[in-house]
């Protein structure tokens, strides 16, 4: 291998692929920090709906228990074993069941009481329409499904309130409760009732994501939240078409894998690749309580775009200039070899005879000082 070529190997490896692995690791520590910082933003964001889903659900299972303990409702429970007409409820039952109703009408649809025997007493739901939110009482032709109950119910020991699976209604996704109306203390023992409450939980969980994503520090960024119960049904997503859906079937197939970890009750994140193409982060938390998994997605993709393209920005320049640099140091060797070549040449001829050779080189390096010197040599020679 001649001069040159070694000359221009040294600078590509010891100038041009520093300058690029530089550029690189510059482009994987960016990625990675963005990375870092996306996944304690989904992370954080995950556990705010969570917690939020949970702290509304205990500030209404609290009213629940409350209302369960009403006065007036286990008096009712107390002296009545057979339906009645809501005429024939006290008043204050009625007003107590209008106020709770009408307290939260976004969350609360219906409520139900069943006497001893497990025979419904009444019904009482909220009827919306245009201008005004009302209350209708219902004392007789229940449909079984509205007023069934827990039948943990009738062995509990206290108040809790307990949960039945979910439903999808015609208003979104339901839960109910049941509640025991103890006659007496509270016991395993104790006669009781069962009062029934439904819940709107889609609007409780509108409300949860709405307040979530009002603390997120992810502001620059477009997530999603997507929340899924234990059958892979998809109870809640920032894209209302695909609410109801099965996620194996609506949600990409790299989402697999991440819907199976929430299935389990899982915590964590993972990365999966969207339908468009973008890779995605996705962290994951359940909300116990209800037996469901909440996950935030944001695109890591549109995150890294801007590094990204710094990233070959930087790569281009540093390969371009590395280019030009290659360029000049050849073109600088090939003249100094030029001029070296036409020395030999002459000294060859010197050689041979021809005294009158002239070696004659156009450039300012050392080589033209070589050739003058050798010049001056043969001038002074003795032959």
């Amino acid at each position: 291998m001649g001069i040159r070529p070694r000359i221009l190997l040294i600078l590509i490896l010891l100038g041009v692929s520093p300058a690029l692995a530089l550029s690189l690791f510059n482009y994987l520590s960016g990625a990675r920090v963005i990375e870092t910082e996306l996944r304690e933003v989904a992370q954080h964001d995950a556990r705010a709906v969570a917690s939020d889903v949970e702290k509304r659900l205990r500030e209404r299972e609290d009213v629940f228990a409350t209302l369960a303990r009403s006065t007036a409702l286990r008096s009712l429970v107390q002296s009545q074993g057979e339906q009645q007409s809501s005429m024939g409820l006290p008043g204050d039952l009625q007003a107590e069941v209008k106020a709770f109703l009408l307290s939260s009408p976004k969350y609360t649809v219906a409520i139900a009481c069943l006497n001893k025997s497990g025979q419904p007493l009444f019904r009482a739901e909220l009827s919306k329409d245009a201008d005004n939110v009302s209350v209708r009482f219902q004392a007789q032709d229940f449909l079984p499904d509205s007023v069934k109950a827990n039948e943990r119910v009738w062995t509990v020991a206290d108040s809790t309130p307990l949960r039945s699976a979910l439903k999808r209604e015609s208003y979104g996704a339901s839960l109910r409760y049941t509640i025991p109306v103890f006659t007496e203390q509270e016991s395993a023992y104790t006669p009781r009732g069962a009062l029934i409450v439904d819940i709107n939980l889609d609007a409780l969980l509108n409300d949860a994501e709405a307040v979530a994503d009002a603390q997120s520090n992810s502001d620059s960024l477009r997530r999603s939240v997507i929340i899924l119960d234990h059958d892979d049904n998809i109870l809640f997503h920032t894209n209302s078409a695909l609410r109801y859906q099965v996620a194996v079937s609506a949600l990409p197939s790299s989402f697999k894998t991440i819907a199976g970890a929430m299935k389990r009750g899982e915590t964590g994140w993972q990365f999966y690749d969207s339908t468009d193409g973008n890779k995605r982060l996705a962290a994951y938390q359940p909300i116990a309580p209800l037996d469901i998994s909440v996950a935030v997605e944001n695109n890591y993709s549109e995150a890294v775009r801007n590094l990204r393209f710094v990233g070959w920005l930087e790569a281009g320049v540093t390969g371009l200039l590395g280019l030009l640099m290659i360029t000049l140091v050849w073109l600088i060797l090939r003249r100094t070899e030029q001029g070296i070549e036409r020395i030999t040449e002459g000294a060859a001829a010197i050689a041979k005879g021809r005294l009158d050779e002239r070696i004659e080189v156009k450039s300012s390096d050392e080589t033209h000082g070589l050739a003058d010197a050798f010049m001056l040599r043969t001038s002074c020679a003795p032959w």
